[in-house]
C-alpha cells in the first residue's frame, strides 16, 4: 500500500505526525487485507520514496521501524520518529551518490529532499 506525501524532510521533521498518521492508516489496511486472506500475524515494513526537489531521480529507502508487528506499531506511541526520518534522509543521500555520482556545489546539493511517497508492505510474521 502506498500514500503520496510530497513534503520536504525538513517540513516533516517539524511535524512527524503526518508520517505517523499515514503509516498507521496504511499498516491497518495492510493488516486487514492480509487477515482477510487468512494470515493472522502480520509483519510490516515501511519505505520512503525520496528525491531532491526539482529532480526526476527518485529512490526508495527503508524507513526503520523499532517494532515490526503491525499490532505493536498501531499502538500508541508509534515508532516513527524524527531520528528514523533523519536516518532515511542520510540513507537517501548515500544511495543517490552511489547511483548518480557525487553532488556538485550549487546544484541539487543545496535543494531540500522531498518525501514523495510512503510505502507499507506486510508479510506473514514468523
Amino acid at each position: 500500500m502506498t500514500q503520496r506525501v510530497l513534503q520536504t524532510v525538513n517540513e516533516l521533521l517539524l511535524n512527524i505526525r503526518v508520517l505517523r498518521a499515514g503509516f498507521e492508516e496504511l499498516a491497518l489496511q495492510v493488516r486487514n487485507t492480509l487477515q482477510t486472506k487468512g494470515i493472522p500475524a502480520v509483519q510490516v515494513e515501511a519505505e520512503l520514496d525520496l528525491r531532491y526537489q526539482g529532480d526526476d531521480t527518485q529512490l526508495t529507502v527503508r524507513f526503520p521501524l523499532e517494532a515490526e508487528s503491525a499490532e505493536v506499531c498501531l499502538a500508541d506511541p508509534l515508532p516513527l520518529d524524527q531520528q528514523a526520518l533523519r536516518w532515511a534522509h542520510k540513507e537517501f543521500q548515500r544511495a543517490y551518490t552511489e547511483t548518480c555520482g557525487p553532488l556538485q556545489q550549487g546544484g541539487l546539493h543545496d535543494r531540500d529532499v522531498e518525501v514523495v511517497r510512503l510505502r507499507v508492505r506486510g508479510t506473514e510474521a514468523d
